[in-house]
């Protein structure tokens, strides 16, 4: 990010709960606090490290040993590698739609009131060239 030039303020890591638990454990006693006192769970941030707000998730990417990003929910085969995602927040653009409530209440089916909620939302890069936007995997 910094040879392209990228701000270092904004910079997030979405890391793999499995990637993450490796790199905690390699951080030492000392690192480990400074990282975690960063920590805002309001806004899912676990940790601070380089400039990188970094959060968790229980899978984020995967890939295959030709680099190729697997379609989000598919076996892995074993020579897939884990991946992480890393951008900074002015190179991706994000979009929500209107939320919808919906009740249905003294449902019979259901001996009681039924509740759900319903909001669209997507991102994507905003930059032709990607930049700002990268992927971290585990090596092989």
């Amino acid at each position: 990010m910094n040879v392209n030039k990228v701000p270092k303020q904004g910079r997030f890591c979405l890391i793999d709960d499995n990637m993450f638990d490796y790199f905690y454990s390699s951080l030492g006693d000392t690192n480990a606090r400074d990282f975690s006192r960063y920590a805002d769970a309001e806004n899912g941030i676990i940790g601070k490290l380089h400039g990188f707000s970094i959060a968790t998730r229980s899978s984020v990417l995967a890939a295959t040993s030709a680099n190729a990003i697997n379609a989000l929910g598919a076996a892995l085969a074993s020579s897939d590698n884990l991946c992480s995602l890393a951008w900074q927040k002015d190179t991706v653009a994000f979009a929500i739609g209107d939320k919808n409530l919906y009740q249905d209440m003294a449902n019979p089916l259901y001996y009681g009131d039924v509740h759900s909620a319903l909001v669209m939302a997507g991102g994507r890069v905003r930059r032709g060239d990607g930049l700002g936007v990268y992927v971290i995997a585990q090596g092989a």
